[in-house]
């Protein structure tokens, strides 16, 4: 089965995606993002977010990645009509996936 991320016909969600991957690693005390694929029926996708060394997310930067992400997801479902779930989880590192699934890596400079 072919996934989403190589779906021509979602090309332009997964703009919206790497777009909103590249506002998340603009964060302080972001390092690096990853999006990965989650579940195909689901349009589910999962932002993951890695921490600079030894920082801490605080609550307001917190509750500042879930509304960016709310927002993105808002807007995809209503540009598709698709029922998009966007999930966020705070790594350490990231674990071992298909590469197939990745969407975008973003990386603070």
């Amino acid at each position: 089965m072919q996934g989403f991320v190589q779906s021509p016909n979602l090309s332009s969600s997964i703009v919206v995606i790497k777009e909103l991957a590249k506002q998340l690693v603009e964060i302080d005390n972001v390092n690096e993002i990853r999006v990965i694929e989650k579940d195909l029926d689901f349009y589910q996708v999962e932002f993951e977010i890695k921490p600079n060394l030894n920082a801490d997310i605080s609550y307001e930067l917190w509750e500042k990645i879930q509304d960016i992400v709310i927002e993105g997801e808002r807007k995809l479902r209503s540009k598709t009509n698709k029922k998009w779930r966007f999930d966020v989880e705070i790594v350490d590192n990231f674990g071992n996936i298909n590469q197939k699934k990745v969407i975008t890596t973003q990386i603070s400079f």
